[in-house]
């Protein structure tokens, strides 16, 4: 066998092995895990609050037996080889209109998400917002960091374990998840931050607006991985998270959806990845 050939199949048995042990850990993880690798968080001058996630290796995607999978969650192990900052909440209109200088919302609220913004619109407020500190670390999060973040540290379907309830998050509460009892529809976005955090100290991941991702949308691969980016050639845009018009499956770390780049929704928003300075191959 090649020499190339044979280092290329022993690097990705390597990979699969760490990532897979990894997970496993991961599975038997309390469902509220505390900060790893904490670091202070990092305000910035329009007050986006920004938590650190640690480098780290997961099982992107879901297992056959999660309930209300679709069938583009291919499971496969991930690595992230850098860690990198997440605002904690979605980006709010009084920071939309920091930036910006207008309020596109529909629905009005200084402290609620801002909405009804493309991914173009959110590429261009990220623009301005890299000019505004003189800097180039603003970006959208790419859809493997998205998913790692959400789970927060944990193997589990939702941020905050197994299962979720409309005490934890604002979507359609009408249908409930693993045996819970049903929950209220608010029908109306909340304010950011009302809810319990996960592990990485992240608000939101699981209702009130999808976010958009930097990736174009595409099927997953069934090897392994290192820092993907997603389909180069795509129609669509990645988001994720769920929204407070969705039900409570399309709330899982792994639910992915897609949408039109250039599309404008009440449903649809964003939170801003922060690169981090100790390492900038990102």
């Amino acid at each position: 066998m090649p020499g190339g050939l044979f280092f290329n199949r022993f690097l990705w048995g390597l990979i699969l092995v760490m990532a897979l042990s990894f997970c496993s850990e991961l599975h038997s993880a309390p469902e509220n895990p505390p900060l790893r690798h904490a670091r202070p968080m990092v305000e910035n001058s329009v007050g986006m609050t920004f938590a650190f996630i640690p480098r780290g290796e997961f099982m992107m995607g879901s297992p056959s037996t999660e309930r209300g999978r679709d069938e583009d969650e291919t499971p496969h192990p991930v690595v992230l080889s850098a860690g990198f900052y997440l605002q904690t909440t979605e980006v709010t209109q009084s920071q939309w209109l920091a930036v910006m200088g207008s309020n596109p919302s529909f629905m009005k609220g200084a402290e609620l998400p801002v909405h009804q913004v493309s991914w173009f619109d959110a590429r261009r407020f990220i623009e301005r917002l890299n000019r505004l500190e003189n800097t180039d670390r603003y970006r959208l999060p790419r859809e493997a960091e998205w998913e790692y973040a959400c789970r927060g540290g944990s193997g589990e379907a939702f941020p905050t374990g197994s299962s979720l309830d409309a005490s934890s998050g604002n979507f359609d509460g009408n249908h409930a998840y693993d045996q819970r009892s049903t929950g209220i529809f608010r029908r109306k976005l909340l304010p950011v931050g009302e809810f319990e955090s996960n592990g990485f100290g992240l608000f939101d991941m699981s209702g009130n607006v999808w976010e958009w991702c930097e990736d174009g949308y595409g099927p997953f691969p069934t090897e392994p991985a290192i820092d993907p980016q997603g389909a180069r050639e795509a129609d669509y845009r990645v988001i994720r998270g769920g929204s407070w018009y969705y039900d409570v499956e399309a709330c899982r770390c792994a639910s992915r959806h897609r949408a039109k780049p250039e599309k404008r929704s009440y449903l649809i928003g964003f939170r801003v990845l922060m690169t981090d300075t100790e390492d900038r191959s990102q």
